[in-house]
């Protein structure tokens, strides 16, 4: 059994990072110490992991591994610039000039990892943000590019600060910034003098701990442990916009359902909702789309871009038009079974595409560039204009029409699709704030679910 150390800076709140120095880059955080230590054994799995994709051997593989705690420090946050972190003991050793190199070499794989993790994402995903306190991807970008240049600074007095290593760099264009930085960085690091090398440092300037002390191993762990971490900020915000479509997906249908409660099966298949369509007809119209959706996506999923349709309005309305004749002899209960079945298939359609391939931008036979999760919102969008046809139609009934009895099955459906948009509302909000943020009046979502 091989045992590796384990070094630990615990916050004032109680919440522990434990860091893998035998594993450059390697740490995980816990809301308290045995959380922390819960989560290495999978943290060295992945790591392991991660070192045999960039073909590095790594003798922790298929040991049984033992933790121990070496070292426990205070520290007042968690991994970015500007908060206090721990110098451990065996980060005041020199650092030789192959052991920078492999760092560096590490830095390297986790670069071609954060530019995977981009490559191809719109311009639109890489300026969403999640919340109003979370960064964009674009913003996460910048974040690296700018850290990277304080690490290296870390490491001299103020006076050995070259003139422009700080000049403002908001007109730079993120990606040239973001590889401008690293191959300063980079540079600069390699020509650290023997004595920069060994020595354990405390810069006071552009700080606000300026009692914080520094080595050259110190600014290495650094450099990898937070560009792994804002790697997975990334796919976080790639999941995270996913979460919010399908919260999207799931409101606007329950919310086209809810227009079709207590209304009877003669009101929804014989009373025009516009354009000569009724409620029962739009039921296989939205369907239709959901199908032509799913297509789509199946034929980007399996890379087969030449053979996408491409839809005019002239064309979607000949299509509508030509529909609407076999809508019309078609029962309500076989157009409500219709639209459900038809998203059910493309809900599952939408599953097979990764975070990443919704957000990848492709260009198309016509030459237009778009992406699947431009399409995705048009599922929503394309319910939400028919809720509002209906809003504005029941509005012209009256009222002993409004309040009939409709059929049982379509009153199940718009509970469950109710229950269903709700659910989709839980992973949307952290666990951490689902039983004190109010999200109803003064009810929290812990309330709402019990």
């Amino acid at each position: 059994m091989s045992t590796i150390d384990v070094y630990l800076e615990l916050r004032e709140d109680g919440q522990c990072i434990a860091h893998l120095l035998a594993l450059p880059g390697c740490f995980v955080v816990g809301r308290d110490q045995a959380a922390a230590m819960a989560k290495l054994p999978d943290a060295v799995k992945a790591y392991a992991a991660w070192s045999a994709q960039h073909g590095e051997q790594n003798k922790f593989v298929s040991e049984p591994l033992d933790f121990a705690v070496a070292e426990t420090v205070g520290s007042t946050g968690a991994l970015h610039p500007d908060d206090q972190a721990a110098l451990f003991a065996p980060e005041k050793a020199p650092l030789s000039q192959s052991e920078l190199e492999r760092f560096l070499r590490l830095a390297a794989y986790n670069r071609a990892d954060l530019l995977a993790a981009i490559r191809g994402l719109s311009g639109t995903m890489r300026h969403w943000r999640p919340g109003p306190n979370r960064m964009s991807i674009e913003q996460i970008l910048r974040h690296i590019a700018r850290a990277d240049r304080w690490y290296v600074s870390r490491l001299w007095a103020e006076a050995e600060v070259p003139a422009d290593w700080f000049a403002p760099d908001d007109e730079i264009p993120t990606m040239r910034f973001l590889t401008g930085m690293r191959e300063t960085a980079v540079s600069h690091l390699r020509r650290l003098s023997t004595t920069q090398r060994n020595r354990v440092f405390t810069p006071a300037f552009r700080t606000e701990n300026p009692t914080e002390q520094w080595s050259a191993r110190k600014v290495m762990r650094r450099f990898l442990e937070h560009e792994r971490e804002h790697i997975e900020h990334i796919y976080d915000n790639l999941a995270q916009w996913r979460q919010q479509l399908h919260a999207r997906i799931a409101a606007e249908r329950a919310y086209f359902f809810m227009q079709l409660r207590s209304l009877s099966e003669d009101v929804l298949s014989t009373h025009p909702v516009s354009a000569g369509w009724t409620a029962k007809e739009l039921l296989p119209h939205v369907a239709m789309w959901d199908v032509f959706h799913t297509e789509r996506l199946d034929l980007v999923k399996n890379g087969d871009l030449e053979d996408i349709e491409i839809i005019n309005p002239q064309i979607m309305h000949e299509r509508n038009e030509q529909a609407l004749a076999r809508f019309r002899q078609m029962p309500l209960m076989q157009a409500f079974a219709t639209c459900l079945k038809e998203r059910s298939g493309y809900l599952a359609m939408l599953a097979r595409l990764t975070d990443h391939e919704l957000q990848q931008v492709r260009r198309l036979p016509s030459g237009e560039r778009t992406t699947a999760a431009v399409w995705a919102n048009r599922r929503w969008r394309h319910d939400a204009a028919h809720a509002d046809e209906l809003v504005e139609w029941r509005a012209t009934l009256p009222r002993e029409l409004l309040f009939g009895t409709g059929p049982k099955f379509i009153l199940r459906a718009i509970l469950h699709t109710a229950r269903k948009s709700f659910l989709t509302l839980i992973p949307l909000i952290p666990k951490d704030e689902r039983g004190r943020l109010p999200v109803c009046g003064v009810w929290t979502m812990k309330d709402l679910i019990g």
